[in-house]
């Protein structure tokens, strides 16, 4: 299992869970295009997470949570 912090701050959280068969991002509190770029940076295209989990409703856990959901067609739990 891996753990790949795209970022944590006041400006936003969002943090890349990867496993074998699994890839999930817990949280998504930067906008859309911020958090594709972030993910193209550690070399994950935003079509291959399977889920995203929101650890709570906060501006800066929840941001590009919606737009990413819709764009990528991935499930959203909170």
């Amino acid at each position: 299992m891996r753990f790949s912090v795209l970022g944590s701050g006041s400006t936003g959280n969002a943090t890349l869970v990867t496993a074998p068969h699994t890839s999930l991002m817990v949280d998504a509190g930067f906008s859309g295009r911020e958090l594709k770029r972030r993910l193209e940076a550690v070399e994950v295209a935003p079509e291959d997470i399977q889920g995203i989990v929101i650890t709570h409703e906060h501006g800066d856990h929840t941001q590009g949570a919606g737009i990413f959901s819709r764009r990528y067609g991935t499930p959203l739990w909170m």
